[in-house]
């Protein structure tokens, strides 16, 4: 049987207003617990979000709200923030002639998918290349100033599929 909390999340983030509490009894959900379910899956933005398009705040308690309100304002200022360092980047890339294309989440928010920056969080800007521009993509990263954190070798021990992890000690979004 699927959870109270795992229910509620589905509904509200697929279901119409009107069946976000269907079957459910909210006396019986552990707000606690639909908080953690909804932070493992990276969905409490999303979560505030449809509980804001449809309307039904009032059916939570208001520090639940609250909290996730807080948590939702964080990862949309954080989104604006990997939005403006995604389009510096694909500057530096396209000023030295190197074709890229972003990926998941970064993707999704330069296309607009969403109606909020704010509802999807993102870890890192995820981009891809032609093999053959590896080595140029390495040189004209490093030469921009980003670096690996990462002090282990393991690179010279197994092939990555990709380049590591890049930070930039003046960007707050790390770039794979």
């Amino acid at each position: 049987m699927i959870p109270l909390e795992e229910k509620l999340l589905v509904n509200i983030l697929y279901r119409e207003e009107n069946e976000v509490i269907k079957g459910i009894d909210l006396n019986n959900i552990n707000f606690e617990k639909l908080i953690k379910l909804a932070s493992g899956h990276l969905m409490l933005p999303a979560l505030f979000y449809n509980i804001q398009k449809k309307k039904v705040s009032y059916l939570f308690p208001e520090d639940f709200i609250e909290y996730i309100k807080n948590i939702f304002e964080i990862n949309k200022a954080r989104n604006e923030v990997l939005l403006s360092e995604a389009k510096e980047l694909s500057a530096l890339l396209v000023e030295n002639n190197i074709k890229h294309l972003f990926l998941k989440g970064t993707a999704l928010l330069l296309s607009n998918i969403f109606d909020d920056i704010g509802e999807r969080m993102i870890g890192d800007i995820d981009f891809i290349i032609q093999h053959k521009d590896e080595e140029n993509v390495k040189r004209v990263l490093e030469k921009n100033n980003y670096f690996n954190p990462r002090s282990d070798n393991l690179n010279e021990f197994f092939k990555p599929q990709h380049l590591p992890r890049l930070l930039h000690k003046n960007k707050i979004i790390g770039i794979e």
